[in-house]
């Protein structure tokens, strides 16, 4: 039967639609259905076989308008027999907006089969397993990208390579190891910055961090991963830092080191928790605060302090510094040692002061970066 409802109803209603082999079955129903639910079907594609890279680049490119549908695409290249196809895909998607790739290095002749076309307005990309030196040609390529997300480690003693101004242009996040902040040479309109400490990390003082001044202008949230920080610099002395170098910063998260930053046995919380307070005051309009020891860190003097009450801790941070307006930190060690959700509490200060508490959860960057 020919449906009767006006077309952009199917449109809404299929909108709800959530699994991707309904949308199929309904595809199939009839000519209008179809109409309407394909640009549904290809707006996210996801392809993790070397069959599916295989088939889907013979559709792209025996039919091009399928690759204009393509919004978002995930895809894994691990098999040599899935780099020329992979790079056929990309050829088509001029439309694309996000890109996530994965899979193995390869030389530099196979490389280039894969990243040599150019996407026109790509937005965001996740680089989850090459090194730098693989995408940094196809990066400087696409001055578009806003979002992107580097997960490889990168050591800047041992590569040659610098991201220079007119490289990404207008990047405004970026999550990748601390290492690579080294390697940007001029300002970007970054508002977002998310940085690992890889494991193997040894030594890395606060220089590492020197080139956040590059972004005091724009950037607004920091997020800093120190759990496999092998170094002996203490949170207080990472966050003065960072104080002294963006000092309108409006967001702070840490994953802490296990440097022990309390010395002795204090007698009260406002004593063992001084030198985390008198980094908090630097910040001239910190609006939020999150912090957690390590995971794994069940030795940690936060359990210490948090042990005389949680909420006597929420009230020193806020009287350290006049414009927090939310703190969220764990009291206890989590049950699970590795974990990408941490269960925490938040506490919120309203207007006249009172301070109300919630559940949350924190996640310090990407919740695969160590898979």
């Amino acid at each position: 039967m020919t449906p009767t409802l006006p077309v952009e109803l199917y449109t809404h209603i299929f909108s709800f639609i959530s699994l991707q082999e309904d949308l199929r079955q309904i595809c199939m129903a009839c000519r209008i259905f179809y109409d309407e639910t394909i640009p549904m079907l290809y707006h996210s594609v996801d392809l993790t076989e070397v069959e599916q890279i295989l088939l889907f680049a013979r559709t792209v490119t025996t039919n091009q308008g399928v690759g204009l549908l393509v919004n978002e695409l995930t895809i894994t290249v691990s098999q040599p027999s899935s780099r020329r196809p992979c790079g056929q895909i990309l050829s088509t998607l001029d439309n694309l907006r996000m890109l996530k790739m994965n899979g193995r290095d390869f030389d530099d002749d196979d490389s280039e089969l894969v990243f040599h076309h150019g996407i026109p307005r790509l937005d965001v990309f996740y680089d989850l397993s090459f090194r730098l030196d693989f995408v940094h040609s196809f990066l400087d390529r696409h001055p578009t990208v806003r979002h992107w997300t580097h997960r490889s480690a990168f050591y800047i003693e041992q590569t040659r390579l610098r991201l220079p101004t007119q490289f990404l242009p207008n990047l405004t996040s970026f999550e990748a190891d601390v290492e690579m902040l080294m390697a940007f040479q001029g300002s970007r309109p970054m508002e977002k910055l998310c940085l690992h400490y890889f494991q193997g990390d040894e030594n890395l003082d606060n220089s590492i961090l020197a080139n956040l001044r590059l972004f005091s202008q724009t950037l607004v949230a920091l997020t800093l991963d120190r759990e496999y920080c092998s170094g002996d610099i203490g949170c207080p002395v990472v966050m003065q830092f960072i104080a002294e170098n963006v000092p309108t910063l409006r967001r702070l998260s840490i994953l802490d080191a296990p440097t022990p930053w309390v010395l002795g046995q204090p007698s009260d919380v406002p004593e063992a928790l001084n030198p985390l307070l008198r980094s908090l005051s630097l910040f001239q309009r910190l609006e939020t605060f999150e912090y957690s020891p390590a995971c794994w860190d069940t030795e940690s003097s936060w359990w210490r302090i948090c042990a005389r009450g949680p909420s006597l801790v929420a009230g020193e941070l806020f009287r350290s510094n006049p414009s927090l307006r939310v703190v969220t930190f764990p009291d206890s060690p989590p049950a699970n040692e590795i974990s990408y959700d941490i269960n925490a509490t938040s506490y919120s200060r309203g207007p006249q002061g009172v301070i109300e508490e919630t559940p949350a959860t924190l996640r310090f960057g990407s919740e695969c970066w160590w898979d």
